[in-house]
């Protein structure tokens, strides 16, 4: 009979070598943890310790161009990662800030005491562009400065009140997409679009993915948050209030998206502004307590719901409304679930419609 080495077996050779090999090399062992150590330490000195704008030059005082100094500092950390700090002042930018991976954008937190405005038209404020990641916009204020000598009420005014193209956080993907943004404590007024997450890539398919939203503001924007990318996906947001101060001012259009969650979203302001929420071509979005007062409509869905024929939008698919107050007209629309709303023909003093469905599909 073939004798079995039992101790192969059950792996003591096994084990003998394992600690004969750490014995021998428990100095190498040691180094690469000290290094890892170190390394990982000096990372988290460069996000503990913001780099300040105003040591590179920027002055914040409401007239002087501070965009070169902003974008150095920026540029300091594009390596490493790290903050990059606004104290109080008005910091006038003539053009975009490009932000890369890695980095955070950190402001005081007052909207009266720390702004950054955008002077030029038909660009964004903040562009992320393709293959960028890991990106936080927290506590600060982004405003156009065309529209000084507000508020106007008349439609013809309109365009002095907003910059046209203007856009205060863009996120422009391509073929590498972006992914992990986070924008908290932010308010933007008077864009063209609050925030906007587009696509290069023809058929509108480039990746944005997991972007949080908290505690958003946004007021005087044609549309507070705006896609145009099926790659949106894994969206959460969180605390969204949205204040169109004129007509024809929009909460939310996603053109294109994937999965999205809103939690919270409230849209008040002048009748005459337009609709809290326009969707197209969507799919798997989710609302809860939304809550709308002013707008004309609450939620738009495949149309652009003005009446007009022959503009219809695509077709939108598992949405969900739960919790709301709200109204609203679904032209092209599937698998449309409604949980615990009230609409607005439960307040008879509002002149707004209740939902109307239009066409075939629908699903309540």
């Amino acid at each position: 009979m073939r004798k079995v080495n039992l101790r192969f077996l059950f792996g003591f050779e096994v084990i003998t070598q394992l600690k004969d090999f750490r014995s021998r090399n428990s100095m190498r062992i040691s180094k690469a943890v000290f290094f890892i150590a170190v390394f990982c330490a000096s990372v988290s000195a460069a996000w503990a310790t913001p780099v300040n704008v105003t040591s590179f030059g920027a002055l914040g005082n409401g007239y002087t161009d501070d965009r070169i100094a902003i974008q150095n500092a920026i540029n300091s950390v594009a390596g490493t990662g790290g903050t990059v700090y606004f104290p109080a002042g008005f910091f006038n930018v003539s053009g975009t800030l490009f932000v890369p991976s890695n980095v955070r954008l950190q402001g005081m937190g007052s909207y009266y005491n720390c702004q950054i405005r955008l002077t030029a038209m038909g660009v964004p404020l903040f562009e992320v562009g393709d293959g960028k990641s890991n990106i936080t916009f927290k506590d600060l204020t982004l405003h156009s400065l065309n529209g000084e000598g507000w508020p106007r009420t008349s439609s013809a005014e309109v365009a002095l009140i907003r910059m046209e193209g203007t856009t205060g956080i863009s996120l422009k993907a391509g073929e590498s997409g972006i992914s992990n943004i986070v924008v908290e404590n932010v308010r933007t007024s008077r864009f063209t679009r609050g925030i906007s997450a587009t696509s290069s890539i023809t058929g509108y398919d480039a990746a944005i993915s997991n972007v949080k939203i908290r505690n958003y503001a946004s007021d005087g924007n044609e549309y507070s948050l705006y896609t145009k990318t099926r790659g949106a996906d894994n969206w959460d947001v969180q605390n969204m209030d949205v204040y169109p101060m004129y007509e024809n001012q929009n909460g939310i259009f996603l053109e294109y998206s994937g999965q999205m969650r809103f939690l919270q979203l409230s849209c008040a302001g002048v009748s005459t502004a337009g609709i809290c929420a326009k969707l197209w071509g969507n799919g798997n979005t989710y609302f809860r307590q939304m809550h709308v007062e002013g707008p004309r409509l609450g939620f738009c869905v495949g149309s652009n719901c003005d009446g007009s024929s022959g503009n219809q939008g695509e077709n939108a698919n598992l949405l969900t409304i739960e919790n709301s107050a709200t109204n609203g007209e679904f032209h092209r629309a599937t698998n449309l679930v409604s949980i615990n709303n009230r609409f607005w023909l439960d307040f008879p003093s509002t002149p707004n419609p209740p939902y109307k469905f239009f066409g075939t599909g629908a699903n309540s």
